[in-house]
C-alpha cells in the first residue's frame, strides 16, 4: 500500500498547500522530509509569511507566487524598520466631517462637496488618486464609506427625521446594488447631534447621539433592501462593531460591564431597550467599584470582517481574522477617574464565540474564562486623543505622545509574537517605557481603587519619534494598512496631514 509520504514532492506540495497555516507548522514536526519541503517551497513559505504578517492573499491579482513572496518580504522589512517609502504633507479644508477607511481619506468641503484621496503604497503597488464629488445634491450632516463596495453613506438631517442616502464613492450616483429610491428615512427618539456609522457587507449601522440626553439609539439596516434589522436604545449603544459578517458586538457599559454578541438575522427591528434585547452570549468585563459610573465608551475594529478589496491591485492585504478590537472608556468613582483601553485579540474572541452552542441565548462568559488571555488593558497615557478614533487597523494599534511627537505602535499578531519570542529574549514586564525601540509586554495588572485585575495577552510595542520640521506640530496620530498619519488641527481653516506610507 502506498502511504502519504510515498507520494512525489509535487503531489505533497499540492496537498500541503490546501492546509491552513497552523496545520503546516504541525506537518513540519512530523518528519524531516515534510519540514524540508515546507521550508524550501516558495508557495508554502509564502503562506507561512502571510500568517506571520497578519495578511491574506488576494487571488484576484494576477501575479506569480515568487513576486508576491518577494513583495511581502520587502513589506515586512519596511514595517520592521519603519522604513517609510514616502513622507508628504496633505492639506485639506477643515470645515466639514471626515473619514478614513481602507486607505481612502475623505473630507467634506462646505455643505455638499466631498474630497477623496486614495493613499498610496509603493510596496503594494497602490497608486495615489484624488477625486471629488462637487455637489452630491444633499446637505452632508455626516457620512461613511466602504471602498471595497464603492459605497458612500450620507446622513442628511430633515427636521426631526434623518435621511440616509446610499451612493457610490466614485460618482456620487445611486449605488447600483441598492433598492429605489435609495434613501432610508429614520426618526430617532432624541435630538441627534452626533453619528457613529459603520458598514459591513450588506449592513450599515448608525448610532444616534444627543448632546443633551444620556440615552442613545442604534439602528442597523440591510442597505441593499432598506430593511431595518435591529433598533436598540440605551446608554453607550454607540460603542459597537461588527464581530463577523452577521454578528454585532455591542458594549453594555453598566456596573456589570460586558460585550454582547447579537445575531442580526434574528434581531428585532422594533426599538428595544438594551436591557431587554436578545443576544447570543456576553463576554463579561472586570467588575468596577460599586458606586462607579462608566462614560465615553467607544468600540472599534478595522477593517470590516467580510471580504477582500476587489479594486486594488495589491497582492495581499490585512487578514480578516487578524483584528484588534479596541474598547475605550472612563470610570468615575467620586473624585477618582481612570481612562483606559482594552486591546482585545479578535481571533481569541471568535474562538470563544465558536464554542457557544447553537440556539444559545444570553449565555454569560465570565471574565476569568476569556479576558486575561485574550486582552491587554492599559490606561490612557498623556497625549492620547480620543477624538481621532482611526487608531487601529488589522492587529495594530497606534498611540501618540505630545510633545515630540513620539508614537507607540502596538501589535497583537500572536503568530508573529511567538516567533519573535523564540528568536529573541526581549520579553519584559510592563513598567516605565524602556529606551529600546522594540519589546514585548507579557503581563500587567491594573488597579481600580479597591479592585485589581490582570491581563496577560502578549503584545509587541515599538516606539518611534517623528522628525519634526520647523513650526510643525501634531495633535493626533492615525494608522491605516500602509500608512501612519499625523494630524495637525492648529489651523482653523485647514487640516494638515503628514502621511508616511510604505
Amino acid at each position: 500500500m502506498v502511504g502519504f509520504l510515498d507520494l512525489p514532492d509535487e503531489l505533497l506540495i499540492y496537498v500541503l498547500n490546501a492546509l491552513r497555516f497552523n496545520d503546516l507548522l504541525k506537518c513540519r514536526q512530523l518528519c524531516k522530509r515534510l519540514d524540508i519541503i515546507i521550508q524550501n517551497e516558495t508557495i508554502l513559505r509564502y503562506k507561512v509569511e502571510l500568517a506571520l504578517n497578519g495578511m491574506e492573499d488576494n487571488p484576484t491579482v494576477a501575479m506569480p507566487i515568487i513576486d508576491r513572496f518577494r513583495i511581502l518580504k520587502e513589506y515586512h522589512e519596511a514595517w520592521e524598520k519603519l522604513d517609510f517609502k514616502r513622507d508628504y504633507i496633505l492639506d485639506m479644508n477643515s470645515d466639514g466631517v471626515w473619514e478614513l477607511s481602507c486607505g481612502v481619506l475623505c473630507q467634506a468641503r462646505g455643505r455638499r462637496t466631498l474630497v477623496f484621496r486614495q493613499l498610496p503604497s509603493v510596496l503594494r503597488g497602490i497608486k495615489e488618486r484624488a477625486w471629488e464629488l462637487e455637489d452630491i445634491g444633499v446637505d452632508i450632516r455626516d457620512f461613511s464609506m466602504d471602498p471595497a463596495q464603492d459605497l458612500l453613506v450620507v446622513v442628511e438631517t430633515h427636521n426631526a427625521s434623518q435621511r440616509i442616502h446610499l451612493r457610490t464613492m466614485c460618482t456620487g450616483e445611486v449605488h447600483p446594488s441598492v433598492f429605489r429610491p435609495a434613501v432610508i428615512n429614520y426618526t430617532p427618539n432624541l435630538s441627534t447631534r452626533l453619528y457613529t456609522i459603520k458598514i459591513c457587507s450588506d449592513y450599515v449601522g448608525i448610532a444616534f447621539t444627543s448632546t443633551s440626553q444620556i440615552t442613545q439609539e442604534l439602528a442597523v439596516w440591510n442597505w441593499k433592501t432598506g430593511e431595518l434589522r435591529m433598533a436598540v436604545s440605551g446608554h453607550n449603544v454607540s460603542a459597537y462593531s461588527f464581530l463577523t459578517q452577521d454578528h454585532l458586538l455591542l458594549a453594555r457599559m453598566s456596573i456589570d460591564a460586558e460585550l454582547l454578541v447579537v445575531d442580526l438575522g434574528t434581531a428585532s427591528p422594533e426599538l428595544t431597550p438594551m436591557e431587554e434585547m436578545e443576544y447570543i452570549c456576553s463576554f463579561r468585563l472586570p467588575d468596577v467599584e460599586p458606586g462607579s459610573a462608566i462614560f465615553r465608551a467607544e468600540l472599534r475594529a478595522d477593517p470590516a470582517p467580510w471580504s477582500l478589496h476587489p479594486t486594488l491591485a495589491a497582492p495581499f492585504q490585512v487578514a480578516r481574522d487578524q483584528r484588534v478590537i479596541v474598547l475605550t472608556f472612563t470610570v468615575f468613582h467620586g473624585r477618582f477617574d481612570r481612562s483606559m483601553y482594552f486591546l482585545i485579540c479578535g481571533d481569541h474572541l471568535l474562538s470563544h464565540f465558536k464554542t457557544v452552542p447553537a440556539a444559545c441565548s444570553k449565555l454569560g462568559i465570565d471574565w476569568i474564562e476569556w479576558g486575561p488571555q485574550a486582552s491587554r488593558v492599559l490606561t490612557y497615557v498623556p497625549g492620547y486623543d480620543s477624538v481621532w478614533v482611526c487608531n487601529t487597523y488589522g492587529s495594530s494599534f497606534v498611540n501618540g505622545f505630545r510633545p515630540g511627537f513620539q508614537i507607540y505602535i502596538m501589535d497583537l499578531n500572536q503568530v508573529a509574537i511567538r516567533k519573535l519570542r523564540a528568536e529573541r529574549n526581549d520579553v519584559m514586564n510592563e513598567s516605565p517605557v524602556p529606551n529600546s525601540s522594540s519589546w514585548v509586554l507579557q503581563d500587567n495588572a491594573l488597579v481600580l481603587e479597591h479592585s485589581t485585575f490582570r491581563t496577560s495577552l502578549p503584545i509587541r510595542m515599538r516606539s518611534w519619534a517623528l522628525n519634526l520640521g520647523v513650526n510643525e506640530t501634531y495633535e493626533a496620530v492615525m494608522i491605516s494598512e500602509d500608512c501612519i498619519i499625523f494630524v495637525d488641527l492648529s489651523n482653523v481653516a485647514k487640516t494638515r496631514y503628514r502621511i508616511l506610507s510604505m
